[in-house]
C-alpha cells in the first residue's frame, strides 16, 4: 500500500471510530471567525505535527496537515463561535491523487466538530465531541436529532454502532448550543484530544 494511502486510511478510522460525524456543516457564515493565532506549526502530545496554514482564497479557512511517521493528512478547518464558546469544523481535503480513485469514491467527506478550549500563541487545545457518549444519549432516548446509524457487519455489538448526523446546520449549531459545556461530551476512553504546542 502507498505510503500517501495508508495516512488517508489511518486518518479515516481514526476519525470515523471515535468523534461526533455530520453531513453538514456545524456553522453558519456568520458564525466564523479567525484567530492568527492559530496559524503556526504545532507539535502535539504524541509529538506528531500538525502545520495551520490560512487559505488564501477563503478569509476564514484554514488548512491543517497532519503529520505522523512521515506521512500527511490535510483538512479543511473552520473555526466558529457558538454562545461563547469556539469550535473548529473539520473536514478531509481530497487526495493530491495518490489515492486510488476507486477507493476514494467510496469515502464520503464529512464534517467533524471539536471545542478549541484554549487558543494563544503558545498552546491550543482541542477536544472532539465523543461518539461513544452520542451513542449513551440515544440508547438512553436523551437526545433527538436526525441521524443514520452505521452497523460493523462484522461484529453485531451494539457498541460497535457508529452515527452520522444527517441534521441542518440550524439543528447542528442548537446541538452545540445545548452540549458545549458539557464536560461528559469530550470524556471516555476513546475520546480524542489534542493539546498542541507551538514548534517553530
Amino acid at each position: 500500500m502507498k505510503k500517501h494511502l495508508l495516512i488517508f486510511v489511518m486518518m479515516v478510522a481514526l476519525l470515523q471510530g471515535c468523534i461526533v460525524k455530520s453531513l453538514h456543516p456545524f456553522y453558519l457564515n456568520n458564525d466564523l471567525v479567525f484567530k492568527s493565532e492559530l496559524v503556526n506549526t504545532w507539535s502535539d502530545q504524541d509529538g506528531n505535527r500538525w502545520k495551520i496554514s490560512r487559505v488564501t482564497n477563503d478569509a476564514h479557512a484554514y488548512e491543517m496537515i497532519f503529520t505522523k511517521d512521515g506521512m500527511d493528512a490535510s483538512f479543511l478547518a473552520y473555526l466558529f463561535q457558538l454562545d461563547g464558546n469556539f469550535f473548529l469544523d473539520l473536514r478531509p481535503l481530497a487526495s493530491d491523487g495518490s489515492v486510488n480513485d476507486l477507493f476514494e469514491m467510496h469515502l464520503l467527506p464529512t464534517h467533524s466538530v471539536a471545542k478549541v478550549s484554549k487558543l494563544d500563541a503558545e498552546t491550543v487545545e482541542i477536544k472532539w465531541f465523543n461518539e461513544e457518549w452520542l451513542h449513551k444519549l440515544f440508547s438512553q432516548n436523551r437526545i433527538k436529532i436526525s441521524h443514520e446509524v452505521i452497523v460493523d457487519e462484522n461484529s453485531g455489538k451494539d457498541e460497535d454502532k457508529s452515527y452520522v448526523l444527517t441534521a441542518s446546520t440550524e439543528e447542528l449549531r442548537k446541538f452545540l448550543i445545548k452540549y458545549g459545556n458539557d464536560e461528559s461530551a469530550f470524556e471516555g476512553d476513546n475520546a480524542m484530544a489534542l493539546i498542541l504546542k507551538r514548534s517553530i
